[in-house]
């Protein structure tokens, strides 16, 4: 005696026609289009998992940028413009790098103040010199010594330009202020 398996429903099997690429079709089985969709919505959930990771590691470097105040004293006339530069490396102190931020204030007679703003924590150096005849450049006598006021961070007494550990001071998380007085040459 031989059994059936009676009730049991199965999908129907079909071949295509084409006796070269014969090939089976179930309707038990998903299309290519719909196995696509759930690939590309894997992959699209994966990339967001990625990215908001990524955007949650950074939020702490981005919250504690600050702002940097920098007073510039010594000046004896309103000519031309007070002119900063920040560096933060040894490179850029040396002109070998790109400056960090760069600054002009308006001279006025006695002090002037201006604000870096959003610097980020580390070690940093100031170079100020004020521009009396806003021509770009600190003029210099031909010996090379400044003919308009000039001045670093930390005040140090020179008779070169000072090295960048001898200028460099650390701007921390919460704001920063920096004095800065003025030496005059010639």
């Amino acid at each position: 005696m031989t059994s059936k398996n009676v009730g049991i429903p199965q999908a129907p099997i079909l071949f295509t026609c084409n006796p070269i690429r014969s090939r089976r079709i179930s309707s038990a089985r998903p299309s290519n289009s719909a196995r696509r969709l759930v690939r590309m919505s894997v992959e699209s959930i994966y990339r967001s998992a990625v990215l908001a990771g990524f955007v949650v590691c950074m939020l702490p470097f981005a919250a504690h940028a600050a702002d940097l105040t920098v007073t510039v004293d010594g000046l004896r006339n309103a000519n031309g413009t007070v002119r900063l530069e920040l560096d933060g490396s040894e490179a850029a102190w040396n002109n070998k790098a790109k400056a960090t931020a760069k600054g002009d204030v308006k001279a006025a007679v006695g002090a002037v103040t201006y604000t870096f703003s959003d610097i980020q924590p580390g070690t940093y150096a100031l170079g100020v010199y004020q521009d009396e005849d806003n021509s770009g450049k600190l003029r210099t006598n031909f010996l090379g010594i400044p003919k308009e006021g000039y001045g670093f961070s930390n005040n140090p007494s020179v008779m070169r330009m000072p090295t960048f550990q001898e200028v460099q001071f650390t701007v921390a998380q919460q704001n920063t202020t920096v004095l800065i007085h003025l030496k005059h040459g010639i």
